[in-house]
């Protein structure tokens, strides 16, 4: 059994947790998408930048999973 044929429950289950851990966490922490984080190298990324990239991320495995389907079509 290939991967392309593998349940993908276990995966929507995992991007629901993350998506509502962060909504729970900008929700109770005053200013949360005003604060930032620093890598090894000082530079700092808010965490607005975060969230919007990690949507964009996501945004891009969902396209890959509809290419995925048209192509085999599913």
């Amino acid at each position: 059994m290939g991967s392309c044929w593998r349940p993908v429950q276990p995966s929507v289950a995992l991007l629901r947790a993350v998506h509502g851990h962060l909504l729970q966490l900008i929700a109770h922490v005053p200013g949360a998408l005003d604060r930032y984080t620093v890598n090894e190298a000082g530079s700092r990324q808010t965490v607005r930048r975060m969230v919007w990239m990690l949507g964009a991320h996501a945004a891009g495995h969902v396209e890959q999973i509809w290419m995925t389907r048209r192509v085999h079509g599913i």
